[in-house]
C-alpha cells in the first residue's frame, strides 16, 4: 500500500511505517491545524499561532485510506475497555513527523529516583542505589 503512492512525510517515518506490526507500542509526533483568538495583526505570526504540535502515544493497531480522499491514516488503538472495544486515534500520515518504537523491555523500565538520608546519629540510608 505504501509503495504505490508519493510520500509526503519524511524517509525517516516511511522507513519506520514499514517496519510496524501491529501491537508495537508507539509515540507518534504529528501537526495539527491552529485556531488562535485575538491574534495581532502582524506580517509574521508566532508558531503557535500557525502550528499545533501533538504527541500520542498507543498501541499500533494498522493503517488505512479514507474513503472520501483516499488519504492513507494511521491507527492507534488506546484505552481498551475490554477484548472487544478500545479508543482508536486516527492520523493523517501526511501529518506525522516522527515515530518512536518501544520494545517490551523500555515499557517495563522503572526509573528509581536516587536518595540518600543522613539520620542526627550519622548513619545513612541509600535508596534507589543498587
Amino acid at each position: 500500500m505504501l509503495e504505490k503512492r508519493q510520500n509526503y512525510w519524511p524517509d525517516s517515518v516511511d522507513t519506520k511505517l514499514k517496519m510496524l506490526k501491529k501491537g508495537d507500542h508507539i509515540s507518534v509526533l504529528w501537526i495539527d491545524a491552529a485556531q488562535t483568538s485575538n491574534v495581532m495583526t502582524r506580517p509574521i505570526l508566532g508558531n503557535h499561532q500557525v502550528e499545533t504540535r501533538r504527541q500520542t502515544q498507543g498501541t499500533f493497531y494498522g493503517m488505512q485510506a479514507g474513503q472520501a480522499y483516499h488519504d492513507l491514516f494511521l491507527l492507534i488503538a488506546r484505552n481498551f475497555i475490554d477484548d472487544e472495544r478500545m479508543t482508536v486515534d486516527s492520523i493523517p500520515i501526511c501529518l506525522v513527523k516522527e515515530i518512536d518504537v518501544f520494545n517490551k523491555r523500555e515499557m517495563t523500565t522503572i526509573h528509581r529516583r536516587r536518595t540518600t538520608i543522613r539520620y542526627a546519629d550519622g548513619s545513612v540510608k541509600r535508596i534507589g542505589f543498587r
